[in-house]
């Protein structure tokens, strides 16, 4: 997406074009479009069996909405830094631009950023590590968010008005919702413990992050919902979980006494239990990733499996993990593989819904030839219910960029088949 991981050369990008986001008035940003992880310490050399590919379209799940024509591409994501500052009419903009191509749905990958740094040494102690930016969408009343920088527009409210566009325009917006870096700290051999403590699963560092994300994440849920539910929730899609999960060494090697599986279930539970609470009937969309040279797909799918077992995920939530051509690079005739084994893992979770998302970028973070991307869309499509990618917005939209605008109409030419 993903959308991802950003570079860090994108810091000295963002510097550039919002050179009013410094201190805590708004952020040097440390990620671009894809953030590279670290190398591991080890990997799985094993290679287990590979999953069966489906022969054919796979079928909505019974959740999925039957009224209406099957999307071959859904919708897009886009992150916070470049629209902040958008006016509503840049806004509404941008979402017709997706309508032309059949979207219906835009993604916010998040709508508050918190960057810290290393701790001093122990990156994981994730209380040592000192804020240098954070920054918003929307004016929030929470503690932990106070101080952010916040757009120019509308009163520091960036969220009102893409929701206010998407009412407008016939569209609908997930919104994701925190972006904390110090998630990337951790994934790699067994959690450490703070001095004294013995379980990884309840005492680590990485436990005690889980459990502050999933509850400051689900203030935010009810906050946002709180704010604009009343007017806008019809156009509120649902929720994006914005922590990207991957095959983490030890988890996918079973080494861990499934820590991190139950640690990450947690997490996701903390904001589950709040979305039940004020809009029960919205979907949280999540979309993981992986690295072929962390683990084999099989091992993969265990390890999701694994989580599924200790996460409360309710039908209609969507799992719509990354292709990874554009972030890792990925060979389009290893998709079926990877994304066969992950639908597997999906379908041991009644109900969920089964998406891909197509990455549009290369690994220079350069738009991909449309024939790729198309390639990967083709690829997948035995297995999607539908497909979202990472990302029209930021790689093929002329709007951002008139030099992309041949991409768009290629895109659009396919789409129109």
């Amino acid at each position: 997406m993903r959308k991802r991981y950003f570079a860090f050369f994108m810091s000295f990008v963002i510097a550039a074009c919002f050179s009013f986001l410094t201190a805590c008035s708004a952020p040097s940003r440390e990620e671009s479009a894809v953030t590279e992880i670290p190398a591991a310490d080890t990997q799985t050399d094993a290679v287990s069996p590979t999953c069966e590919a489906p022969a054919g379209i796979t079928a909505a799940p019974t959740d999925a909405p039957k009224e209406q024509e099957r999307k071959l591409l859904t919708g897009s994501f886009l992150q916070e830094w470049l629209c902040m500052n958008w006016t509503y009419e840049r806004w509404c903009a941008e979402l017709e631009a997706m309508k032309e191509l059949g979207m219906d749905t835009l993604i916010l990958q998040s709508v508050y950023d918190m960057n810290f740094d290393q701790g001093g040494g122990n990156a994981q102690d994730w209380e040592a590590c000192r804020s240098t930016d954070r920054y918003g969408l929307y004016p929030s009343e929470i503690k932990e968010l106070e101080g952010s920088g916040l757009p120019s527009v509308n009163n520091g409210d960036a969220l009102e008005y893409a929701l206010r566009a998407a009412k407008e325009s016939g569209m609908k917006v997930f919104i994701g919702l925190l972006a904390d870096n110090r998630w990337w700290n951790y994934g790699w051999g067994i959690p450490k413990l703070p001095a004294g403590k013995t379980d990884p699963a309840a005492e680590s560092y990485f436990a005690a992050w889980c459990e502050y994300n999933g509850r400051l994440n689900a203030q935010m849920a009810g906050e946002i919902w709180s704010r604009y539910g009343a007017e806008y929730g019809d156009q509120i899609a649902g929720w994006y979980y914005y922590n990207e999960i991957w095959n983490m060494d030890v988890g996918c090697a079973q080494t861990d006494d499934k820590v991190y599986a139950k640690c990450i279930g947690n997490n996701i539970n903390l904001l589950l239990d709040a979305i039940n609470a004020v809009c029960p009937e919205k979907p949280l969309m999540l979309s993981p990733f992986y690295n072929p040279a962390l683990s084999s797909a099989e091992q993969y799918r265990a390890f999701w499996s694994d989580i599924f077992s200790f996460a409360d995920f309710r039908p209609g939530d969507i799992f719509a993990p990354q292709d990874c051509v554009g972030a890792k690079n990925v060979p389009i005739e290893d998709l079926a593989e990877w994304i066969g084994c992950l639908k597997e893992a999906a379908e041991t979770e009644e109900g969920m819904r089964f998406w891909v998302n197509n990455e549009n970028f290369n690994e220079d973070l350069t738009p991909a030839d449309v024939s790729r991307f198309t390639a990967q869309i083709e690829a997948t499509e035995p297995y999607a219910e539908t497909h979202i990618m990472f990302s029209w917005n930021h790689y093929y939209n002329p709007l951002n960029d008139s030099s992309t605008a041949a991409y768009n109409d290629a895109l659009k030419e396919y789409l129109s088949r």
